[in-house]
């Protein structure tokens, strides 16, 4: 569909000339009516006769004024301009992209004629902005640097030192005021590539978006961003638009033929792709300085630091804490922005990144909560906490966001968060439940000197950041880390007739501690299914077969242990009895009167409840799985979609029309917040993995691995951030 003509070069801005090709592009691509397809961001048509786009990813209301909506358009109606300086205003945001984006609409009247420069589209960027402008001698899409203030007198086309950077089209004959034209736009930041089309016929050429990268903010029919020093900004009465439409892509993939998909997925794919919408808004409107709460009430957004009533909070409050707060959401939308384009995933996610940024210390930890004030950011926590992911999610976040924008102050962020994890290494290789930074150590919850912990992922972010550490920096410190803490693992197993497995945390001489009142020092299967799985990946990582002995010795006691498959959480260490913890007094589950007594405390039932045993079975035949592929064929992405597909149809089921996943009783225990939902929730990962499949098959985006890729039994923030050869390492 793409026709080389003739190579020419266009004048541009003082320093700016560029070569650009002349390309024509089909008609029924420039000239039809606007309408939604999969790539489109935003139509408006101007049919309804109200100040109202058709469809639009953000916003859709039309700002702006001295304009009226009655005229006879190129197809139906179209909006008039009835006074020097009317305009069309709209939302940019995810109806605009600064990555990539393609506008196209018709335009009428003499801004394209007679001797005066004149800007008929103007998108607002933090320190720039993006025109497409009628010259005399030609029209072009420019970037237009919004810190020039002082014009000249007299400048000429040719010297405008607004110009950063322009593609332009000649005008070999004059235009009439009385005919529509065609307009098409385009841009892509990676590729630095920019496109005009007037009906049909243009160039394209080198085009480069410099300074902040940030959201668009608002673009305008019919005038400029800026009126001081921009006499060519404001539009000329009896000016008429039509059919503006704009897409989240390159122009050239709106000329690839669209694919279908077998049966219905093509309609699951659409509906998907909505309902993922749906949340991004949701995430949107509950986004504060950056970040997000843990749990939300339903239907009032009550934002809370947990499941329990008593911890709901003022919405001053940012979460960095459990996991699965504000860095597992914001990677999770950086993720969708990459299958999706909606530049408003993208936005949030770098909020977030700028939020951490703010928040870390100069020794480079985070802490759990945040609360934010005109007056800057406070807390109520000093303590640094290597459990709940408090560490390891805000770097993986980073270095993600980094691998995208490939802007330093987020590497040097992420490093800055590594160099402290390695600093507070416990002696014997473990890392604590948290570092007192008034003693300089690591301590248990209960203030332990040094003491290990496994319980809530600290052993497996570790290990995990170790290697995340070793990939940015590509020093060998962090992988002589990551085995000390396999050593320590494998010396901390609890072994005997009893019990056979691990705590959920250690004193410094290796014997368990316990924690908070409701856990005990006793052998735990959560956490001993935790360190077999973080023992499985030092397997991956060096090949070396005595981390797999352990694994599979342990998975051979508790299958003799539980015939059954069932498991309660806690064992004696020492008589092998079930046990629940409560305000630090221990209660035997295996006898009746003490369950019954157990049973009547607000504690979390799942702590008291038998439950499958830890499949280590089946991590244990995953042991050897090789790293995900750089590029899938189609049979590798079709093995993907049917992988995920059962999960992602019962989250596209479950979902509601806000996007959101809703528990009528949050948590197993009397003190639960009640309906709640979170933005957490691991259901938006199945769907998005679907959506990738569906997408790649489609040929809507490259066949390329991106990291989120469901497999079970692997930590996706850990994938997003290093996609690809995450276990070659030098472990030698």
């Amino acid at each position: 569909m793409r026709r080389l003509v003739t190579l020419m070069l266009c004048a541009g801005a003082a320093g700016t000339g560029l070569l650009a090709a002349d390309v024509n592009l089909p008609q029924n691509m420039w000239d039809v009516p606007a309408k939604v397809d999969d790539y489109t961001a935003l139509t408006a048509s101007f049919n309804s006769g109200k100040p109202l786009a058709d469809s639009a990813l953000g916003k859709s209301g039309i700002g702006g004024g001295y304009f009226k909506t009655d005229t006879k358009g190129r197809f139906g109606s179209a909006v008039t301009i009835t006074k020097r300086g009317g305009c069309l205003r709209f939302a940019a945001g995810s109806n605009l992209s600064p990555a990539a984006a393609t506008v196209r609409f018709f335009v009428k009247g003499k801004m394209l004629t007679g001797k005066l420069h004149k800007t008929f589209f103007s998108a607002l960027g933090p320190d720039y902005s993006i025109a497409a402008v009628y010259r005399k001698d030609f029209i072009a899409l420019e970037v237009r640097n919004l810190k020039y203030y002082n014009m000249p007198e007299g400048f000429k086309d040719e010297s405008d030192p607004r110009v950063e950077t322009r593609v332009a089209i000649p005008l070999k004959t004059k235009l009439s005021a009385d005919k529509w034209y065609s307009v098409v736009l385009s841009w892509d930041r990676d590729k630095q590539k920019g496109a005009i089309f007037l009906d049909g016929s243009g160039s394209i050429g080198k085009f480069k978006l410099t300074g902040n990268t940030r959201e668009l903010l608002l673009f305008y029919l019919g005038s400029g961003v800026k009126a001081k020093n921009f006499p060519d900004g404001l539009s000329v009465p009896g000016t008429c638009f039509d059919e503006l439409q704009t897409y989240n892509v390159w122009y050239e993939q709106l000329m690839k033929p669209v694919k279908k998909l077998p049966g219905s997925e093509d309609a699951e794919l659409v509906k998907m792709i909505a309902a993922v919408r749906n949340y991004g808004r949701t995430a949107e409107k509950l986004q504060r300085w950056g970040g997000w709460e843990n749990v939300y009430t339903w239907p009032n957004y009550f934002g809370s630091d947990a499941q329990g009533r008593g911890l709901i909070r003022y919405p001053e409050w940012i979460s960095n804490d459990k996991s699965h707060s504000t860095a597992l959401i914001a990677a999770r939308l950086l993720y969708a922005w990459q299958i999706m384009g909606d530049y408003r995933f993208y936005d949030m996610a770098r909020n977030a990144c700028n939020f951490f940024i703010a928040a870390q210390t100069k020794q480079g930890y985070w802490v759990n909560t945040y609360l934010m004030t005109v007056n800057g950011i406070s807390t109520e926590h000093s303590e640094a906490k290597f459990q709940d992911s408090v560490q390891s999610h805000p770097i993986f976040l980073l270095g993600y966001f980094y691998r995208l924008s490939g802007e330093k102050k987020y590497l040097e962020a992420a490093k800055r968060g590594g160099e402290f994890y390695l600093k507070y290494q416990n002696p014997d290789g473990s890392w604590s439940h948290h570092v007192d930074m008034k003693k300089g150590i690591g301590v248990t919850a209960r203030g332990l000197p040094q003491g290990g912990e496994i319980n809530d992922l600290a052993a497996n972010d570790a290990l995990d950041i170790m290697v995340f550490m070793y990939h940015l920096t590509n020093d060998d410190k962090y992988l002589k880390a990551a085995k000390r803490l396999g050593e320590w693992l494998i010396k901390s197993e609890l072994k005997g007739t009893a019990v056979r497995g691990w705590a959920q945390q250690y004193d410094n001489k290796m014997q368990p501690t316990d924690a908070r009142h409701f856990e005990p020092a006793t052998m735990s299967t959560v956490s001993t299914y935790d360190a077999c799985a973080a023992l499985i990946e030092l397997y991956r990582l060096s090949g070396d077969r005595k981390y797999l002995k352990v694994v599979e010795e342990c998975r051979d006691w508790l299958k003799k242990k539980f015939p059954d498959g069932k498991s309660h959480a806690y064992y004696d260490q020492k008589t092998g009895r079930p046990v629940a913890y409560w305000m630090r007094k221990t209660y035997f589950l295996d006898d009746p009167k003490q369950f019954a007594v157990v049973s009547q405390f607000s504690i979390n039932h799942t702590y008291i409840d038998k439950l499958p045993v830890p499949a280590i079975d089946k991590m244990l035949k995953d042991a050897d799985r090789p790293d995900i592929p750089a590029k899938y064929t189609t049979d590798d992405i079709k093995a993907m979609q049917k992988n995920i597909s059962s999960k992602a149809a019962m989250a596209l089921k479950t979902i509601n029309p806000e996007g959101l996943w809703l528990r009528p009783w949050f948590a197993k225990f009397p003190a639960s917040v009640g309906e709640a939902f979170t933005l957490g929730q691991g259901r938006i990962l199945w769907m998005l993995n679907w959506i990738e499949a569906g997408r790649m098959l489609k040929g809507e985006i490259p066949a390329v691995q991106r990291g989120g890729t469901y497999i079970p039994g692997q930590i996706e923030i850990k994938r997003l951030a290093w996609p690809g050869n995450w276990y070659k390492v030098d472990w030698k």
